[in-house]
């Protein structure tokens, strides 16, 4: 907000005066804030150190008069308001006084008028110097401005015209004051432009618009032009030569329509890769390729080549786009050889392909690359990774622009993807066809197992049952019971490494514990003791966790005692099962998991190996340590999920 108050500095050297004077003139306006010093000294160096709006000061003062003090202050404010105020004035008083650049001279009368009129005398003054100031400084911005300005006459004749005005027409500014602005435009013109900015003017008192003006050397420029009129029935114009600008826009729509072709080929192009992603051999990769190189580059001649499946160095194609022309380029369906001389089109496409750095030539016939003639004036090859490379030609020399060349990256990258997505679905769908042969074996090696032992079980039983009526054969029918019994064991431990495989069917969220416990009932425990100590969650298939944890319960059980205390705890990432039995040997510890192994006479050899098998099908871990009891300590780790 503009500060409308007056600062007054008041130099007199009777006090008693100079406090009245400050009274009544802050009685007579409230924008007055009177400053008083009786020395003229002072009041000098109060000026400097911070200038007021006005000093008033009196004639007749001890070490320095009035006259003094003005010329002191003028010396370094020229425009600061200066009242002489004074009681002893005379006619050489007052003439010094306006030789020395006074503002304004009163003398000292008795009653309050005089208050009254040096309260007026303060405020014209100070308003006239701060509308002077003001002036001066619109008069340097439009000097100093950027655009060009004038002011003109009511007849349209230049009054004033800065510097850039001038430059803008070529002429010097004075060569312009007292000229009709009608020397700014073309004859033919003139009287259309003149017309356009009377009839606005009328209107609404201002005009806006684009003109065509004309320099001093004849030559014409296109500006933005405003026109308006002053309450002094003058005119004040703005010019600013737009004629860069107007180039810009151009360059710019230019730009924006180049962008926006781009994006329409980048949308067809993306429509393109999704398609590519369905295609399911090379050819109808290449094909679709050859498509988007036909629709969207415009290119007429193409071709993908790929590693010959047959023949080892050679690049051959899986797709062409105008078969017949490329014949009668090159007499036939290009074959690329690795070994192929110097200069060929075959060594350039072979250091494509084993580089992966693309080579675009716009004018074969300069090229260092091409020794050898080539049948096209413009060639790019590009690779598409260790699959091969895409190959196309114009007949025309700068053929290939930067649009081009970054569509057929987008392109080739894509190309790329859907090749190596080829690659995956047939690794594996050779993955898969193994897989099933290797089931197959296991089930029909399940089958024969089975078949092998379940009958000679079978019949074993039906001889026990009939021996057990007879006389003294109890222990010996007891023993082939307990064999039987070992035998069926060892069948449904085979069966299960057979039938469960490597992954697991469908994981879930289980409590460790709970499972831990269902699991220990499935087993003949005797007085065996379970301590759980773990209330987590995991993520497992429920069925095999409860596998885990009956063969590591039995193998505690069998290798433990009967009285083996048996525990289940957490450990850094998982959990342990441990036991108070006599341990692994460190040198067995990593015998345990061999299918077949076992240390017991009542062992298959099988019940740890299906516990290795479920940690691997989960992708888990596991470690066989000594439990702080003594005993065996398996330590199952490395589960992701512990909640």
């Amino acid at each position: 907000m503009e500060d409308r108050s007056i600062r007054v500095l008041h130099v007199e050297d009777d006090p008693d005066f100079a406090d009245l004077t400050a009274i009544f003139l802050e009685r007579e306006s409230g924008r007055f804030a009177v400053e008083t010093v009786t020395d003229p000294n002072e009041g000098l160096a109060r000026v400097e150190d911070h200038p007021p709006d006005c000093v008033v000061s009196d004639y007749e003062m001890p070490g320095m008069n009035g006259i003094e003090l003005l010329r002191a202050v003028r010396s370094r404010y020229p425009d600061l308001p200066f009242i002489l105020f004074t009681g002893k004035g005379s006619e050489e008083v007052a003439s010094d006084a306006i030789s020395a650049g006074v503002t304004d001279y009163l003398n000292k009368a008795g009653g309050t008028q005089q208050y009254e009129l040096l309260a007026t005398r303060v405020h014209n003054a100070v308003e006239k110097a701060r509308m002077e100031a003001e002036r001066q400084r619109r008069l340097h911005a439009i000097e100093t401005a950027r655009e060009g300005i004038a002011f003109l006459d009511s007849d349209f004749r230049f009054i004033t015209v800065n510097e850039a005005y001038a430059d803008l027409f070529g002429y010097d500014p004075e060569e312009m004051v007292g000229e009709s602005w009608r020397l700014l435009y073309d004859e033919e013109t003139i009287e259309e432009e003149v017309g356009e900015i009377g009839a606005a003017l009328g209107d609404q008192e201002y005009y806006r618009g684009e003109q065509t003006f004309r320099r001093a050397d004849g030559s014409s420029f296109v500006a933005d032009h405003v026109v308006s009129q002053t309450e002094g029935q003058e005119y004040v114009c703005l010019v600013r030569d737009v004629t860069e600008r107007k180039e810009h826009e151009r360059e710019l729509r230019e730009q924006r329509e180049q962008l926006q072709r781009r994006e329409e080929k980048l949308i067809r192009l993306r429509d393109y890769t999704q398609e590519l992603m369905y295609a399911e051999t090379p050819s109808e990769t290449a094909s679709v390729a050859l498509r988007a190189v036909d629709e969207i580059l415009g290119f007429d001649l193409g071709a993908v080549f790929v590693q010959s499946e047959t023949q080892d160095g050679v690049l051959e194609s899986v797709g062409i786009l105008n078969r017949s022309r490329m014949e009668r380029m090159y007499g036939g369906i290009p074959v690329f050889m690795r070994d192929a001389p110097p200069g060929t089109h075959s060594e350039l496409v072979w250091d494509v392909f084993e580089s992966g750095e693309a080579v675009f030539i716009n004018d074969t016939a300069e090229s260092a690359v091409l020794a050898r003639k080539s049948p096209f004036g413009s060639l790019m090859v590009y690779p598409i990774g260790d699959h091969g490379v895409v190959l196309l030609a114009a007949t025309i020399l700068e053929a290939f622009t930067e649009t081009e060349e970054i569509l057929l990256d987008l392109l080739a990258t894509a190309l790329e993807t859907a090749c190596d997505r080829l690659d995956r679905e047939r690794a594996l769908r050779r993955q898969r066809d193994e897989l099933e042969r290797k089931n197959e074996r296991l089930e029909e090696f399940a089958s024969v197992v089975s078949h092998d032992l379940r009958s000679p079980l079978h019949v074993a039983g039906g001889h026990l049952e009939l021996a057990r009526t007879e006389t003294d054969a109890t222990d010996h029918l007891d023993a082939a019971a307990t064999a039987l019994d070992r035998m069926e064991k060892l069948i449904d431990d085979l069966l299960t490494l057979a039938q469960e495989g490597e992954k697991v069917a469908e994981a879930e969220s289980v409590v460790v514990a709970d499972v831990a416990g269902t699991s220990w009932q499935t087993v003949a425990t005797e007085k065996a003791t379970l301590e759980t100590d773990v209330s987590r969650r995991i993520q497992a298939d429920r069925g095999r966790l409860r596998q885990l944890f009956a063969n590591l319960f039995r193998n505690a059980v069998e290798h433990g005692g009967s009285e083996v205390t048996v525990r289940v705890g957490v450990t850094d990432g998982g959990f342990y099962v441990a036991d108070t039995g006599r341990g692994i040997p460190e040198s067995n510890r990593e015998k345990i998991f061999e299918a077949g192994y076992s240390s017991s006479e009542n062992g298959t050899g099988f019940g740890l190996r299906i516990v290795e098998q479920v940690v691997e099908a989960h992708g888990w871990e596991i470690t066989v340590t000594e439990s702080e009891q003594g005993g065996a300590r398996f330590e199952i780790t490395g589960i992701d999920t512990m909640e």
